[in-house]
């Protein structure tokens, strides 16, 4: 489908540093580069006030002038995001074509220090657009200031994605490898619950999610909002789980509910069993991919302090997606180590 994206770019003082304006400015080249003839590109700026850098233009016709816009992006000033948020949104709902993915993308540092700065602000002004099906990605840059909460929900409750960039690397990979999983909505509000059979599993714990969470009783209620998927993208869902001895035949039923894209499309839902025999007997058997999942999970627990990690070495959590033997995931490997390194340091400074 074509895509008609309207980029927001945060151009505060904040936003000055390297890692910043400017990789944001060359992260959206890459996308454009990326884009077909078809598709179209708007792009509104954000500071103490707001702008439009370039009105929605034809990619095949405009790509010279999108560059332009985009180099003559500067920083500088306060970081009233609520009011860019609603000229985008504004801009997006102008041009709204059915039949296409309508999209907008904020590109910030999630600082807010003007006008509505909360996203609960932010968002209870923009309620509605998603169902009208204008969706919402948003794009982070930089540390210290930087303000993850706001940027992940803004994205939640927008039926969109959230992606961090921190290097040009980065950049490439969402706005290049994975441009079609980035801009293309496949399923909208999905949701999943997993249903452990009582005769095979004695206990469980879901690790993560816990932002994301959804009541039980909630999961066929559909005012209720979930999850969007992108083309290519995968979920993956851990749990902890304590078997019995001999497990009945199944280990659990996975219901999968969503919609097709676009608006007013009705939910539909899937069952699928698991059973037992999928359980591998030894972790030495495990896939690559699952020795990765396991070794981030664990990454996690250890970062944020969980008790179920506490007694967990830095070196096995890196030994665990090292053993997955991938080049991929050196930089992985490199974080945890790192990690390990500054936890002790500073437990040697106490």
């Amino acid at each position: 489908l074509p895509v008609h994206l309207t980029f927001l770019v945060d151009t505060s003082g904040s936003m000055r540093a390297s890692n910043k304006l400017p990789l944001a400015r060359r992260a959206l080249k890459e996308l454009v580069a990326n884009l077909d003839d078809e598709d179209r590109v708007a792009i509104a700026t954000y500071a103490g006030s707001t702008g439009i850098a370039l009105n929605p233009t034809r990619v095949g016709d405009g790509r010279q002038a999108i560059v332009a816009a985009l180099d003559g992006l500067e920083h500088g000033g306060g970081t009233n995001m609520g009011s860019g948020m609603q000229l985008a949104y504004d801009m997006a709902l102008a041009t709204y074509e059915p039949g296409t993915e309508n999209r907008v993308i904020v590109l910030s540092d999630g600082d807010a220090n003007i006008g509505r700065t909360s996203h609960e602000q932010i968002l209870k002004s923009l309620a509605g657009y998603a169902k009208k099906g204008i969706t919402l990605s948003t794009i982070g840059f930089g540390n210290g200031n930087y303000n993850d909460t706001m940027m992940e929900q803004l994205a939640n409750k927008g039926d969109g994605n959230y992606y961090y960039i921190d290097s040009f690397a980065e950049a490439r990979k969402v706005f290049g490898e994975k441009l079609t999983a980035t801009v293309q909505t496949v399923a909208r509000d999905v949701k999943i619950q997993v249903d452990m059979d009582p005769g095979s599993v004695i206990s469980y714990r879901l690790i993560g999610y816990e932002n994301r969470d959804i009541a039980d009783a909630d999961f066929r209620n559909d005012a209720v909002d979930a999850g969007e998927i992108g083309s290519g993208h995968t979920v993956t869902a851990l749990y902890d789980l304590v078997l019995r001895d001999d497990p009945a035949e199944d280990l659990a039923t996975v219901r999968i509910r969503s919609k097709a894209p676009g608006p007013d499309a009705p939910s539909v839902e899937r069952a699928t069993r698991l059973p037992s025999l999928a359980v591998r007997t030894s972790f030495a058997t495990a896939t690559p991919d699952f020795r990765v999942a396991i070794g981030t999970a664990a990454f996690a627990e250890k970062l944020r302090g969980s008790p179920w990690a506490d007694e967990l070495p830095w070196s096995e959590i890196a030994d665990t997606v090292r053993s997955a033997g991938r080049s991929g995931d050196a930089e992985l490997v490199g974080l945890v180590e790192t990690a390990g390194r500054l936890r002790a340091g500073d437990l040697a400074v106490r």
